[in-house]
């Protein structure tokens, strides 16, 4: 609001909201789509050639001499394979478990103001907010404590139906 008396002044009110969240994330390309992902959950990116990920009967990567499930963001957000002969992969880790997902590219870090989606996108777990970048377009927030929950349940039913990880194919 801006309220002018002559001779007395001008006097600016500005309504902010009583909750503003900033957090610092790290922004990843899956298709055309940009995801955000918070930097406090991820713990080491590196490239990989797409047949060493995924031309195998297995969803498991080799991480400090660990096997850790990997989920390929653009097979959980149903988007068209890409021709892209490297991906880029990220080790997110939550509470001390890890699991790791892929995208096409990683465009840089971000620090993203948090908006709640509104009721559109209600019914779409796999985000916990969004930002507006820059040139206008939408930012959506990975939820990963969300997807942690689904890759861990997606396991416990594998175990407890005795499913061998080393040749079950996982499209979560």
């Amino acid at each position: 609001e801006v309220f002018t008396e002559e001779n007395l002044g001008t006097t600016i009110t500005m309504k902010l909201p009583t909750t503003l969240t900033i957090i610092d994330t790290l922004m990843v390309n899956v298709d055309e789509t940009q995801i955000l992902i918070p930097v406090m959950d991820i713990e080491y990116c590196f490239k990989e050639s797409n047949e060493n990920l995924f031309k195998k009967d297995n969803r498991y990567i080799q991480y400090k001499n660990n096997p850790i499930p990997l989920v390929s963001l653009r097979e959980q957000f149903k988007y068209a394979p890409s021709g892209q002969n490297d991906l880029m992969v990220i080790v997110i880790n939550k509470f001390d478990r890890r699991y790791a997902i892929t995208t096409d590219q990683i465009i840089g870090e971000h620090q993203a103001v948090i908006k709640p989606l509104g009721d559109l996108f209600v019914n779409q777990p796999y985000f916990s907010g969004g930002s507006i970048m820059a040139d206008g377009k939408l930012a959506f927030i990975l939820d990963t404590n969300f997807l942690f929950n689904h890759i861990t349940k997606i396991y416990l039913i594998m175990a407890t139906l005795d499913i061998d990880k080393k040749t079950s194919y996982i499209n979560l």
